[in-house]
């Protein structure tokens, strides 16, 4: 799938299997390079390379595949809460799960948050506020509060660059406890879209829907 990923991916098949044939990851931007990639990062699930046809966009490519079930998730939540908090969580324009049938490598293409360079930055959009409005809104969500996971942005914003679960990551029962309507009122209060409410409103009846198919979700 040429959204997912660089126009050759058999630079990254190869790469992963040098990654899962490792104990241990070391001198992971060399690596990259050997294959041809801009190397933007890395962490314990992934590594991130520039998307080759549009430079403001990443691409993570997953160590290990991951499920469909986790693909659909990981598209759905952020499409809720980079609507909810533009300035606290990327757009995702894509997410992939292992294909039974069909190659493909298990990731995301998101947008690239570009970091605050310079004296230090004023935090506008705290993400303290972010967890006050999910309690709130009694949104049930797991993140990952390593320090290395946040980037403070151009626009003030305290980005959270890592993926979301709900509480059991392998289910979707807790997300049938979230009210929508409840949602929907919090919204249109602060002036939110119309396009933006049915966004929202309509990934997280995708979230609590147990049906999974397609194993690429893309916008």
């Amino acid at each position: 799938m040429p959204e997912l990923g660089p126009n050759d991916l058999s630079n990254i098949k190869k790469l992963k299997e040098r990654l899962n044939s490792w104990d241990y990851i070391h001198d992971m931007s060399e690596l990259v390079k050997d294959y041809d990639q801009e190397y933007i990062g890395s962490g314990s699930e992934s590594v991130v390379v520039r998307h080759k046809d549009k430079s403001d966009r990443l691409v993570a490519f997953n160590y290990r595949d991951i499920e469909p079930k986790r693909a659909k998730e990981i598209f759905y939540l952020q499409r809720v809460f980079s609507t909810l908090f533009p300035h606290n969580f990327p757009h995702f324009y894509a997410s992939a799960g292992k294909d039974p049938i069909r190659e493909n490598i298990s990731g995301t293409v998101r947008k690239q948050v570009i970091g605050f360079k310079g004296s230090p930055a004023e935090i506008i959009y705290p993400f303290k506020k972010v967890e006050k409005i999910l309690s709130d809104l009694e949104i049930g969500v797991s993140h990952d509060s390593f320090f290395e996971n946040f980037i403070i942005g151009e626009d003030g914003g305290e980005y959270y660059v890592d993926t979301l679960f709900l509480h059991d990551p392998y289910k979707f029962q807790n997300v049938q406890n979230w009210n929508i309507d409840k949602i929907v009122k919090y919204m249109q209060d602060n002036k939110y879209t119309e396009r933006d409410v049915d966004i929202v409103r309509t990934s997280i009846e995708r979230l609590k829907s147990k049906d999974v198919k397609p194993s690429i979700y893309v916008e």
